[in-house]
Parts: structure tokens; C-alpha cells; sequence
């Protein structure tokens, strides 16, 4: 199919009205779709979805400025900040608790990716947690409509452990009963 430059959709269901562009990856296995597939031919990833992006807005209320100011330093030295998501240009902790003690409200980052939220959340200290706030980008177009909004859980934000697949499962036991074998030869 990607010979003669048809996707999946056209052959299976005949859709020829769609509007064809230039080959690009899928976003979960990185495979080349064309602009007419619907869903990944490798993976069946939806092609149509357009991945949700958030907004991370620090408030200082009850929190010391010095200590979000090194949860922020600390974010950034890990690289889970990217200069091209953050909203102000931060130069360093001084700027940042100057920037925290002239505002009770600091929108920080925007088009934060859900994985980066994850990796964010799982590094911060769970003393200040509560002071970064997590929105998505399509609740608002200006920052500022932001403050009156309810934050997402970070409970909803986190990763979730999923449980062991079946194979999983059927290797744990196989190697368990393997290492009882050993154990009870060695006796």
C-alpha cells in the first residue's frame, strides 16, 4: 500500500475524497501513516486524535516562595521544563521567588505532553505538590481564566500501575516453579 501511495482506508472502505499530505509518523509507534489513514496500519492508533496538552501554573497561597522557587530550579535542571513550554524565561531561583512574591497566581509552562506531567508530578516533593496546578490547554485560550478554573486532580494525571498482563503472569509462575525446583534440588 505505501508503494503505490493508498492507505488501508481507501482500499478496505473506498474513501477517495480525503485529502492526501505528506507521509508522517504515528505518534505511539512511530511507523510512516499517510495523510489518508485513519488509524495506524502497524499499531491501529487513532490517526485523528489530537494528543491533549497541559498548562502548569504554580499558587504560592500558604506555600514559602523559597521552596516552590527550588522545586521549579529542580524541574528545570532535569530538563521535565523545556524552555519552549515555559511562559516566562526563567534565569534563575532569585527571579523565580521574586516572581512568586509579586504574584499569588504564576502560570509557569504550557503544552506540557501527558508523559512529561507524569514525570513532573512524580518528581516533585509531596510538601509543596499542591502548589503546581495542572489545566488543560483546551479549557482555556488565555492564561489569565485559568485562576477561576478547578485544576485536574493529580490524581488523574499520575501514572497508573496496570496489572500484570496474562503472559506475564504465566512467565512469573513458570519462573517460580523453576526456582522452587532448583531450591528443592539443592536440598
Amino acid at each position: 500500500m505505501r508503494l503505490f501511495g493508498i492507505s488501508s482506508d481507501w482500499l478496505l472502505l473506498g474513501l477517495e475524497n480525503a485529502q492526501e499530505s505528506a507521509p508522517v509518523r504515528c505518534p505511539n509507534c512511530k511507523t510512516i501513516v499517510t495523510g489518508l489513514d485513519n488509524f495506524c496500519p502497524n499499531c491501529g492508533h487513532s490517526l485523528q486524535e489530537k494528543p491533549c496538552t497541559y498548562t502548569l501554573v504554580v499558587a504560592r497561597e500558604g506555600h514559602i516562595p523559597v521552596q516552590i522557587a527550588e522545586e521549579i530550579v529542580s524541574l528545570m535542571n532535569f530538563h521535565l521544563l523545556p524552555d519552549s513550554t515555559l511562559i516566562a524565561q526563567i534565569q534563575g531561583r532569585e527571579q523565580v521567588i521574586q516572581l512568586l512574591e509579586e504574584n499569588s497566581y504564576l502560570p509557569l509552562a504550557r503544552g506540557l505532553s501527558k508523559d512529561l506531567v507524569e514525570r513532573i508530578i512524580d518528581k516533585l516533593s509531596w510538601s509543596d505538590k499542591d502548589a503546581f496546578r495542572f489545566y488543560r490547554d483546551s479549557d482555556s485560550a488565555h492564561l489569565d481564566e485559568l485562576n477561576g478554573k478547578e485544576p485536574i486532580p493529580m490524581a488523574q494525571l499520575q501514572k497508573k500501575n496496570e496489572p500484570m498482563s496474562f503472559g506475564g503472569m504465566v512467565l512469573a509462575v513458570i519462573v517460580g516453579v523453576i526456582a522452587a525446583i532448583f531450591l528443592l534440588a539443592l536440598l
